[in-house]
């Protein structure tokens, strides 16, 4: 069993991170260099989530 199974910790999100346009603006820029289709498909899951997250978060006052 490797040390990394054992910390118990909450997988890695890019999207709590994108709190901004500008930043998910960015992210997809990031994506859209890097010159893979897989990999700007998950960019806009992610840039997706986090534009859901944000309306959710102005809906209920959080943050």
């Amino acid at each position: 069993m490797s040390n990394i199974s054992k910390l118990n910790s909450a997988p890695y999100d890019s999207a709590d991170y994108l709190k901004k346009t500008e930043g998910i603006s960015a992210y997809l820029q990031a994506g859209i260099e890097k010159n893979d289709p897989e990999f700007f498909i998950y960019a806009l899951g992610v840039a997706v989530r986090a534009i859901d997250m944000n309306n959710k978060r102005q809906k209920t006052d959080c943050f």
